[in-house]
């Protein structure tokens, strides 16, 4: 009995993070709690759909209202290109943003490859992309350039996921 009580402990103790009370998630993202003033927010990745690759992007943020605050964009791309350098956020009215690229991985698959990449945008960015169901990526190397639309149900998800989270975005 007194060795489970210990297990239970020292098993709760090493989770990093816990669930917010009253935690607000959904299918398409996730909240945990990491202090008093901080939110930790998963967003569960995104579709991007174009005639030569396809992409999965997730976002994570904090709600912690510093204004150098930054929202981890990671993705994962498979294309026949091996390695990507910028990606490039646009809607219909012009460019979003602009951002360097980290490649984390690359995986040869026949005559594709899968990479995972990796980026910070500021929270502000990425707040006005909430707003955006309707927005681009382009993803640019050396030589080449692919467009990436975001499919119909990530449109659908990126305003539920804007309309249920703002109260994380309310800075005090």
């Amino acid at each position: 009995m007194l060795f489970a009580i210990f297990f239970a402990f020292f098993v709760s103790s090493c989770l990093p993070l816990k669930y917010s009370k009253g935690a607000r998630s959904g299918k398409y993202y996730t909240d945990f709690f990491i202090n008093d003033s901080t939110t930790q927010i998963f967003v569960m990745p995104l579709t991007f759909q174009g005639r030569k690759a396809d992409v999965e992007m997730d976002f994570t943020f904090r709600n912690n209202c510093r204004p150098e605050s930054a929202t981890s964009t990671n993705f994962t791309l498979h294309s026949s290109f091996a390695l990507m350098r910028t990606i490039q956020f646009s809607n219909t009215t012009g460019v979003l943003g602009i951002y360097d690229l980290k490649q984390l991985y690359k995986e040869p698959v026949k005559d594709r490859y899968t990479c995972r990449y990796t980026t910070d945008i500021s929270n502000a960015f990425f707040y006005s992309l909430l707003g955006e169901d309707n927005f681009f990526i382009t993803l640019t190397n050396e030589t080449d350039t692919l467009q990436l639309e975001m499919t119909n149900k990530s449109g659908r998800i990126i305003d539920r996921i804007g309309e249920n989270i703002q109260t994380y975005l309310n800075c005090k």
